[in-house]
């Protein structure tokens, strides 16, 4: 099964070797084949692995983890392996090695929840 990985923000593709993976502009992804070791990338390249569907992400809030070290922690609520950070200070956690894995828009820009047609 083909791994997924979350690309760092500005990034366009990814190098394993002499292979490019572009990154795709919608989820800001790339697929790589199992046996492709992303190591690197994951380690010193700012990728993420995707492992586990994506909790929801609160209006006006970012999922972070930390780019290299799994244990690592911080006083954020923790969803599965990611923590739910306010979008201000999303700045201040990547200047610790954290990385935006999944954002949402402001409270003030997000979608209403649709309504059920009138009958």
């Amino acid at each position: 099964m083909p791994k997924k990985l979350k690309a760092p923000p500005g990034t366009d593709e990814a190098n394993i070797g002499t292979t490019k993976f572009p990154v795709d502009s919608t989820d800001r992804t790339i697929t790589v084949p199992d046996d492709v070791d992303t190591s690197g990338l994951e380690s010193a390249g700012g990728f993420v692995r995707l492992t586990e569907p994506t909790p929801l992400v609160d209006a006006g809030h970012s999922l972070m983890r930390h780019a290299s070290d799994p244990n690592a922690s911080c006083s954020f609520e923790k969803s599965g392996d990611f923590f739910m950070v306010p979008s201000e200070k999303v700045a201040d956690m990547e200047s610790h090695g954290f990385v935006v894995v999944e954002s949402a828009k402001p409270a003030d820009q997000a979608q209403p929840a649709p309504q059920p047609p009138a009958q």
